[in-house]
C-alpha cells in the first residue's frame, strides 16, 4: 500500500525493500508450518532453521543494498502518469535468491502436504485442503506478477492473495476448528 502510495522512484524503491522482509520470511515460514503440520516435526531444528534461513537473509541483505550491486533489481520503469505505478525489473539475485528458493520451498509444502492430504481421515483432508487451497492463492499471483500477464503493469497482486489466504484460512479456524 505505501509503495502504491508513493510518488517518486526512491520512495516506492524503499517500500519494496521493507516488503522483502516478509517476501523472503513467509515461504520459509509456510514450510516450516506445513511440516509441523503433517507431523514432520523431527526436521524442525535450530540446526536445519538456521540452514533453511540462509538464503532468504542473503537475499534480504541483497535487496537492502541493492543500489550497490542491482542483484535484486537491475533497474525500474519511470513511474507511469495514469497509475502511479512502476516496474521493477529483476536481476539474477532476485531469479535465484528469491524465486528459485521460495518455489522449492512452496513445492516440497505442497507435495508434503499432498501426501498428508492423500493419507489422512476427513477431518485431516479437510484442514489439509483448506491449507492447500489458501497456499496456492499467492504463489499464484507471482506466477501472474512475474509472467507478465498482471491487468495492470506494475501492480503486485501477491499482497492482495495474502488477504484471501488469511481469509481462507479465518474460515477454516472459525467453521473446521483448524487449530
Amino acid at each position: 500500500m505505501f509503495e502504491t502510495a508513493s510518488t517518486t522512484v526512491a520512495e516506492k524503491v524503499f517500500w519494496a525493500k521493507l516488503a522483502y522482509t516478509g517476501a523472503v520470511s513467509t515461504p520459509l515460514f509456510y514450510f516450516l508450518f506445513i511440516l509441523r503440520f503433517t507431523g514432520k516435526d523431527k526436521f524442525i531444528t535450530i540446526r536445519n532453521t538456521i540452514l533453511l534461513s540462509t538464503v532468504p537473509i542473503i537475499t534480504l541483505i541483497l535487496a537492502f543494498t541493492n543500489e550497490n550491486h542491482q542483484l535484486i533489481w537491475s533497474g525500474f520503469s519511470p513511474i507511469y502518469a495514469g497509475t502511479n505505478m512502476m516496474e521493477f525489473y529483476h536481476g539474477p539475485g532476485f531469479w535465484i535468491g528469491y524465486m528459485c528458493y521460495n518455489y522449492l520451498l512452496l513445492s516440497l509444502g505442497t507435495i508434503l502436504l499432498f501426501q498428508f492430504i492423500i493419507n489422512h481421515t476427513k477431518t485431516f483432508f479437510s484442514q489439509g485442503a483448506v491449507i492447500l487451497i489458501s497456499g496456492l492463492f499467492p504463489w499464484s499471483a507471482s506466477v501472474v506478477y512475474l509472467s507478465g500477464l498482471n491487468p495492470v503493469a506494475g501492480l503486485d497482486i501477491v499482497p492482495v492473495s495474502m488477504v484471501l489466504s488469511g481469509i481462507i484460512m479465518a474460515y477454516a479456524i472459525l467453521y473446521f476448528r483448524f487449530l
